[in-house]
């Protein structure tokens, strides 16, 4: 009786041994697949900011050769027939035929 006890007990032990591996293996996969999931939303979070930094610089590009070629100011002469010399105004803009448009000094 004492032998079988003995023998029972072992068997217990080395299924306690067994169902210990067991979980760890299955936590340690559980972590490495955790790891990558996260090192996904890492990547993906990162190419996101990318996409975005990229979408901006385009956007202020676009933005500055516009303002670049819309408030482009030339110097014209007046039609103002008071003086003797004409005088050389800046033309603030150009209508859409590109001739300039001067408004009066009180608006300026």
């Amino acid at each position: 009786m004492a032998k079988e006890e003995r023998l029972r007990k072992r068997l217990e032990a080395q299924s306690e041994k067994l169902q210990k591996a067991r979980e760890r293996t299955e936590k340690a996969a559980k972590r490495k697949a955790e790891s990558r999931e996260k090192q996904a939303l890492i990547q993906a979070r990162k190419a996101e900011l990318a996409l975005t930094k990229a979408r901006t610089e385009a956007s202020k590009a676009l933005k500055e050769a516009r303002s670049y070629q819309i408030g482009k100011r030339k110097l014209v002469e007046s039609n103002a027939d008071g003086g003797s010399v004409p005088v050389a105004k800046r033309a603030i803009a150009t209508n859409s035929r590109g001739r300039p448009v001067i408004t009066p000094a009180r608006y300026t």
